[in-house]
């Protein structure tokens, strides 16, 4: 028999059958839906720390250099929501003065507790970057040969709109001596 009349056989793809279809797409859909629930999980926690409220306080040095609580202090809200009733309060840690060449410790309540308050102060709405500033002299006053040293806090108690979630954030803030005699405020960690 001779080949010459044959032609030759040519392979044909077959059509998958159903189920293997129906499998590659119940795969495809549950990778879709792996990578959105995933893309979920870590989306939400970032947009609520993007919108929690973040305030931040700053003092100033002295304006009166024989007056150390001449400082004003200055309120800022820096994050993405408003705050409403955005209220400072001065709490006392421990404040060292010399009286009659006698020490003696004022000392607060122990996790800043003992605080003092103005009327003047409180009562403020911030949005964002919105800020105002207080005199830590309107509170107390000593003067500088008196003062050995100072650990006080300033406490902002404020409302988150639509919520009305009421928070507050404890500042820690030292006044030390330095070189020149004067006395300048600084940031401290707050104690156990």
């Amino acid at each position: 028999m001779s080949r010459r009349g044959l032609k030759p056989a040519t392979l044909k793809k077959r059509p998958p059958k159903a189920s293997q279809t129906q499998d590659r797409k119940s795969l495809l859909k549950l990778m879709i839906g792996a990578v959105l629930g995933i893309s979920t999980l870590l989306g939400v926690p970032a947009a609520i720390m993007a919108f929690y409220p973040r305030i931040n306080v700053n003092a100033s040095d002295p304006v009166d250099p024989d007056n150390p609580f001449s400082a004003s202090v200055t309120v800022t809200n820096t994050g993405f929501s408003p705050l409403d009733n955005v209220t400072p309060e001065i709490a006392m840690g421990k404040i060292s003065v010399v009286r009659s060449g006698h020490p003696l410790d004022l000392e607060g309540a122990p996790d800043f507790q003992t605080r003092f308050y103005r009327l003047g102060w409180g009562g403020q709405d911030l949005g964002l970057d919105d800020k105002f500033t207080f005199a830590l002299n309107d509170a107390w006053t000593f003067p500088r040969d008196q003062l050995t040293a100072a650990d006080i806090a300033i406490v902002i108690i404020y409302r988150v709109p639509i919520v009305h979630w009421k928070r507050e954030k404890i500042f820690p803030m030292s006044a030390r001596r330095q070189s020149n005699g004067n006395f300048y405020w600084y940031a401290s960690a707050r104690p156990n």
